[in-house]
């Protein structure tokens, strides 16, 4: 029984120092293989979240692009109005005729310097329901308080005549320069007066454009001064 007992000793000792090791080995190889795979996990992730952030990138500069591609294509049909004196004294004035006591015509000309044709070119009117009532004029672009019940007002006599105006083509138009009391009787306009008003016109693709210009008026010199304009604004596509 003693000897059996040895043995048996034995065995178990000689199992346990071959299974231990064994099992130290399993150990490490499923370590191993966990961390690998926690790493490979990572490194999938990581990838994919690059990978997000490249199409994200590449999308951006796609859009930029179509964007920069849109802008030069309507640069290629983008028209640019420029307006001059019709009578000019020099390249900064023009002159006024005035018709009679209280009532000075302005004669323009406008002038397409883009890159294509305008279309529907037309002076932008202010709509009579914002226009004093003691402004009697229809055909008003512009108006300034002159005193209490008193207005400045800068009209049209002729309005812009051509349908296409293609570049470097002009045409020819009259503004008019008065003012009214409270009882809508015309009186003498303000010496010197600094005038905003606005063009609209299509492109050849029917977008649609808005370009505001600024003169002076003085009634003193009868001369239409500094004509500047802004560069054309988008309005509708």
């Amino acid at each position: 029984m003693y000897a059996t007992y040895i043995i048996g000793q034995v065995s178990f000792t000689k199992i346990f120092e071959i299974f231990i090791p064994v099992m130290i080995s399993l150990l490490i190889c499923f370590l191993t293989i966990r961390s690998t795979n926690k790493q490979n996990k990572k490194s999938m992730k990581q990838q994919e979240q690059q990978y997000q952030e490249t199409l994200v990138e590449s999308e951006k500069r796609y859009q930029e692009q179509l964007l920069i591609a849109e802008r030069k294509e309507r640069l290629s049909y983008l028209p640019y109005l420029s307006i001059l004196p019709g009578k000019e004294i020099n390249k900064f004035a023009g002159k006024m005729e005035q018709s009679d006591n209280n009532v000075f015509l302005i004669p323009c000309k406008v002038i397409n310097e883009g890159m294509g044709a305008a279309f529907s070119v037309h002076l932008k009117y202010i709509r009579k329901k914002e226009i004093p009532k003691e402004v009697t004029t229809l055909s008003v672009v512009a108006f300034n308080a002159k005193d209490k019940n008193e207005y400045d007002v800068l009209g049209v006599s002729s309005p812009i005549d051509k349908d296409i105006l293609r570049v470097e083509d002009q045409t020819d138009f009259h503004l008019n320069l008065h003012a009214v009391d409270g009882d809508s009787r015309m009186v003498a306009p303000s010496m010197c007066i600094e005038w905003h008003f606005e063009i609209e016109f299509l492109d050849f693709l029917d977008r649609k454009y808005l370009q505001k210009y600024r003169l002076y008026t003085s009634t003193n010199f009868g001369e239409v001064q500094r004509i500047n304009s802004d560069k054309p604004r988008l309005i509708e596509e």
